[in-house]
């Protein structure tokens, strides 16, 4: 359980949001999600998608500089 804890924090969750599905990674499923907890999963979701395009335009724009430093050399 630490071991996933630790992963799911090294990804970027907050322990505050992690406590509010422990018991979902610690247990086999029994219970559907509330539209509560899926909301508040859909919005973490969301910030994740949102990290990704920001790394991801800070990638492109990276590659473009070391291209064109290799271009100028």
């Amino acid at each position: 359980m630490a071991r996933r804890i630790g992963h799911l924090v090294d990804l970027g969750f907050t322990t505050g949001e992690i406590r509010t599905f422990i018991d979902r990674i610690s247990e086999p499923m029994t219970n559907a999600p509330t539209p509560d907890e899926l909301l508040r999963r859909r919005e973490r979701l969301t910030r994740i998608d949102a990290t990704i395009e920001t790394l991801r335009a800070t990638r492109a724009e990276l590659m473009e500089l070391l291209v064109s430093d290799h271009l100028d050399a």
